[in-house]
């Protein structure tokens, strides 16, 4: 077994080697030109996704109490353009995904020295779910049509201990005929 392999299962001169090919992340073909699984290896550090915020203000023409929901543009943004970016190379325009996904997707944070060295779980804040989102979020018109189509989910948050912080997702197309329970 190749100990440079990284936890889901592809290592980074298998990536190199991918893109030079321009294969990257493919298997199996399907009928609509997609593959069975999607590859997808994201540099950097991953970002969650931020939550709305709400500005109370007073309307000067009405004097009424009014409320405002925006969300802050920055790190989300620009990593969310990251995914979709790299997403969008594994895809090299195929149509959109149609049909059931199962996604995984790991997370390897920046481990802080604080830590000790066998801690690998990245037990703190932010929350796992608002990583997922972000991810969710940037897939959704790249590589299927709506994030309700991701039918079973595993994600993990650790540290990035021998490797660079990154986000690494696979996304399988499930049939009907198969059972997974």
């Amino acid at each position: 077994m190749n100990l440079m392999r990284g936890y889901l299962g592809m290592d980074q001169q298998e990536i190199v080697d991918s893109r030079l090919n321009d294969e990257v992340g493919l298997k199996k073909r399907t009928r609509q030109g997609v593959p069975e699984v999607l590859y997808i290896n994201i540099p950097g550090i991953p970002q969650p996704q931020e939550r709305p915020r709400v500005r109370a203000f007073v309307d000067p023409k009405t004097g009424q109490a009014r409320a405002q929901v925006y969300s802050r543009k920055g790190k989300t943004k620009n990593y969310r353009a990251i995914v979709a970016h790299e997403a969008s190379l594994v895809m090299k325009g195929r149509d959109l995904i149609k049909d059931p996904l199962e996604v995984t997707i790991a997370f390897y944070l920046v481990k802080p020295k604080s830590k000790p060295k066998y801690k690998i779980w990245a037990d703190v804040r932010p929350d796992l779910d608002n990583y997922i989102k972000a991810v969710k979020d940037a897939l959704k018109g790249v590589v299927y049509r709506d994030d309700a189509q991701v039918v079973a989910l595993t994600a993990y948050k650790r540290y990035a201990i021998e490797t660079s912080p990154r986000t690494r997702i696979i996304i399988k197309r499930l049939s009907e005929g198969r059972h997974y329970v």
